[in-house]
């Protein structure tokens, strides 16, 4: 099996991974782990995919979520191939590391979650696959620009905090039913256009970046609850009803203007 897994071409395209069993594709989605072994136990990698720990299966025997939360895992992991039917994938709060491929996700795909581990390098935004609704890459040591232009239609939460992402960012094309987007706590810059943010839009956290430049508030999403733009270079005046809402823009050239119900 390992000599047959390290002759596979890196770009293999969906037809041949679909080819392979899932047991292949989950020894492949790991082999760049170290200590593996706590996923399948001592006797070695099994010959079938229920043999592995930590998953949940159809009543087909297909793998449907890999729940991979706090298993001190070490090294890197090869997303391309997570196999095809897995709907949620979870490997957070482990020590995972080295670059990961946003690209080739299974099509079902709906929750992604890499929070709390080491991986770096720039992602790729623009191609996740239609199902997607959550991703949550929080608490990592990811780097480059940020492309929110091309999120998918029914994604509902974005968690790219505490990161290391430069550049500026566009908030005039997000999704026209997507409500919560974390961006603070990276190296973000340059002016942010707040006047075409999604309509349900609940909660906006762009805090501790490098944001600067006079902002228009006046046409912010009534369902706005959560707004935070403390410690940027941001300016301009926001009207708010304290009892609607919890904006905070402490450190930053904004000023937070409470109106009673009757003004």
């Amino acid at each position: 099996m390992y000599t047959m897994i390290h002759s596979i071409d890196p770009s293999v395209g969906r037809i041949e991974k679909a080819s392979l069993p899932q047991h292949t594709l989950m020894e492949l989605l790991t082999s760049a782990l170290e200590c593996r072994e706590v996923l399948f136990g001592s006797r070695g990698v099994p010959d079938t995919v229920t043999s592995w720990k930590y998953l949940i299966f159809d009543s087909d025997s297909n793998v449907v979520a890999i729940t991979w939360h706090a298993k001190a895992l070490y090294g890197g992991i090869q997303l391309e191939w997570i196999p095809l039917t897995v709907t949620r994938f979870e490997a957070n709060h482990n020590n995972l590391s080295g670059t990961i491929d946003l690209s080739r996700l299974p099509p079902p795909l709906r929750h992604l979650n890499l929070k709390f581990n080491f991986l770096n390098g720039s992602i790729d935004l623009e191609h996740f696959p239609l199902a997607v609704e959550m991703v949550d890459l929080s608490y990592n040591e990811l780097s480059g620009e940020l492309n929110l232009e091309h999120l998918p239609t029914g994604i509902q939460f974005v968690m790219l905090d505490n990161n290391l992402f430069t550049g500026t960012v566009c908030l005039t094309k997000l999704p026209k039913s997507f409500p919560f987007l974390y961006l603070h706590n990276n190296k973000l810059s340059g002016p942010v256009d707040l006047t075409s943010l999604p309509s349900c839009m609940q909660e906006l956290y762009l805090q501790k970046n490098h944001f600067s430049g006079h902002t228009d508030f006046s046409r912010l999403p009534i369902s706005l609850e959560n707004l935070y733009i403390s410690n940027t270079q941001l300016e301009g005046e926001i009207r708010m009803k304290k009892v609607l809402h919890d904006f905070h823009a402490e450190n930053s050239k904004v000023t937070i203007i409470e109106m009673n119900e009757k003004t």
